[in-house]
Formats: structure tokens, C-alpha cells, sequence
């Protein structure tokens, strides 16, 4: 019975001894936290980055970096507040303003070549365009337009000024023009040389130029003379045709100097 009862006894021991709870694993304190974290430099760390998201935070909105300084360099048949208006970058973030954007806007008006835009800190944005140059005042429809060098049609001449000192050329076609359609660059080429040379060469004067998908270039003089050129083949000789009548004074109304049928009438009081 003693061995019985010694034996449960240390069975018991056993039991309560593997039962017994582990202790929890002892938690460093705050201020032990903190001196890790001061000496691996974790909490400067973590101190810098709070700061600089402060400071890019105060300076994405801060209101001396909106664009208020636009300077449009360049433009004469442009003007600058519509430049300005078209940029869409008044007051806007610098941050946020794509240059590259802008200048694709801007380029895709008639009358810019070419565009460049750069922005500077803190807020201001500069536009440099280099315009087409209005060369010929093509007039069509009871409208005026303006057309470069190259027979692009950038716009309608808004007033006289716009156009003072450039030829003109009336459109008897009937053909609808707008802006961003092109003019035949033969016809303007013909009627540059004709302005050129027809006075100096001929002692002809030109009143209007005209121009016609049928009897194509037509000049008319200052007397109402009628002069039929065509295209610009042959060009010397029509222009040798026209001085020599010219300087023999023959008076007349209406002349074609196209080479497939030439012509001249005299009826009608035409001084030459």
C-alpha cells in the first residue's frame, strides 16, 4: 500500500511539473526603444523622412510656384493674351505644367513654324514662336486670307493691316478656302514674278492679279487693260510680247499671251 500510494505521488509530480505555464519573454521598455533606435540611427532616419515629405508637401502647393509669369517672344500676327490663353498654363502648379504639351498645342496653329517652352522656378514660363509670314493676300469668296511662302493659307486677314504691302491675288474659281489649305504654289510663284518683273521689264503696269482654274494668271492694268499670262511657261516671251506692244503703242483692250492662242483686241478707248 506504501509503494502503491509513493508511486501515484510522484506521477502527480510529474504531471503538475509538465503543466506548468512557461513564463512570457521579458519586453524591452520604451526608453530601451528608443536608445536602439538612437544608436542605429533608425530614428533619425525616420525623422529626415517626416521632414522632407513636409517640405516637398509645402512646396508642390505653395503658392509662389504657380505660373504667373508667361513672356511670349516672337509673335506679330499672333497676339500674346491669345497665346497666353491658348498655353493653358496661367496659374497652374509648375510642377504640373508639360512643356512639351504646350508647345504641341501651340504648333498646331497656322501660323506657327515652330515653338518652343521652357519653364523656370519659380514661376515663370517662357514661349519662344517663330511665325509664318503671311506673303500673298489670296482673296476668294468676298474673304481675304493670308498665305505664307509655301501656299499654306494661315487665316483670315482681320483687317487691312494685316496685309498692307503684300499681294494680292483674286480667286475666280469659286473653290471654298479655309485655313490650313494650300494654294497652288505655281500660281503664287508665277504671280510673285510677274509682280517682279512685268513693270520693269515691259513698262506694264499691274492693277490686279487674278486667277482662274481655266485661263489661269490674269493681270489687269491701271487703263482696264486685260492681260491672259496662263501658267508660267514660256514666261520671256509673253513678257517680250506685252513691251512690244508696248513700245509701239498699240492700244488695246484685251491681250492673251498664252502660246496655244494668242491674241490681241483693240476695240474700245484704251490709252497704251
Amino acid at each position: 500500500m506504501q509503494r502503491r500510494d509513493l508511486g501515484r505521488s510522484l506521477s502527480q509530480t510529474r504531471t503538475t511539473t509538465r503543466r506548468r505555464p512557461r513564463r512570457a519573454a521579458a519586453r524591452p521598455g520604451a526608453w530601451r526603444v528608443l536608445g536602439e533606435a538612437l544608436a542605429t540611427g533608425r530614428l533619425a532616419s525616420g525623422l529626415v523622412l517626416v521632414a522632407a515629405l513636409a517640405v516637398a508637401a509645402h512646396v508642390a502647393t505653395a503658392p509662389q510656384f504657380r505660373i504667373r509669369d508667361i513672356r511670349v517672344t516672337g509673335v506679330q500676327m499672333l497676339d500674346d493674351a491669345d497665346v497666353i490663353a491658348l498655353s493653358g498654363a496661367a496659374e497652374r502648379m509648375i510642377w504640373t505644367v508639360d512643356t512639351a504639351r504646350i508647345a504641341s498645342m501651340l504648333a498646331a496653329n497656322h501660323y506657327v513654324e515652330s515653338v518652343s517652352v521652357h519653364a523656370y522656378l519659380p514661376d515663370r514660363l517662357d514661349i519662344a514662336i517663330t511665325e509664318r509670314r503671311p506673303d500673298i493676300r489670296w482673296v476668294a469668296g468676298g474673304s481675304a486670307y493670308l498665305v505664307d511662302a509655301a501656299g499654306l493659307v494661315l487665316g483670315r486677314a482681320a483687317a487691312p493691316d494685316d496685309s498692307a504691302g503684300i499681294l494680292a491675288i483674286q480667286d475666280l474659281s469659286g473653290q471654298p478656302v479655309e485655313p490650313g489649305t494650300r494654294i497652288d504654289i505655281a500660281v503664287l510663284s508665277l504671280c510673285r514674278e510677274l509682280a517682279l518683273r512685268l513693270s520693269a521689264e515691259s513698262g506694264t503696269t499691274i492693277a490686279t492679279l487674278t486667277w482662274h482654274p481655266i485661263d489661269g494668271v490674269i493681270v489687269t492694268t491701271p487703263a482696264n487693260q486685260r492681260i491672259a499670262i496662263g501658267d508660267g511657261s514660256r514666261l520671256d516671251e509673253k513678257i517680250a510680247v506685252i513691251r512690244w506692244l508696248h513700245d509701239e503703242q498699240i492700244a488695246y483692250t484685251s491681250l492673251d499671251v498664252r502660246p496655244e492662242a494668242p491674241f490681241y483686241r483693240t476695240d474700245g478707248q484704251v490709252r497704251p
